[in-house]
């Protein structure tokens, strides 16, 4: 999710993908170097913006725009799913609409069904 609302305050500001990276490792160098000083930190290495901003294979691509160290939860795999709600008669209407050969609300509780697994 943060990515996607990342790249909406890149894309509303005007700037290519390669100086927002800069402004971002300027604004996270400095919380790096807090973290620095912290004994509990997990990343101590107080990072420089440069660092920060640079990807390469061992500060790869997590989600446009954050490489490995800009994430928080650098050592931790998650999954997300995103859920939305709809009106009854909505609901109502898309039950009744087929989609090849199932109804659209079977096709609804499969996905959601699926994305329970895979969380």
């Amino acid at each position: 999710m943060y990515p996607l609302i990342e790249n909406a305050i890149r894309g509303a500001r005007s700037r290519p993908v390669a100086r927002h990276m800069q402004a971002m490792g300027r604004l996270l160098a400095g919380l790096a170097q807090v973290a620095e000083r912290n004994p509990l930190t997990t990343r101590g290495a107080g990072y420089s913006a440069e660092r920060l901003a640079t990807v390469d294979h061992e500060n790869r691509w997590i989600g446009l725009p954050y490489p490995r160290l800009m994430n928080a939860n650098a050592f931790i795999d998650q999954a997300a799913i995103i859920m939305t709600s709809v009106g009854e008669n909505d609901l109502r209407r898309a039950r009744s609409q087929k989609v090849g050969n199932l109804l659209t609300g079977e096709v609804h509780a499969f996905s959601c069904r699926l994305a329970v697994s895979v969380t």
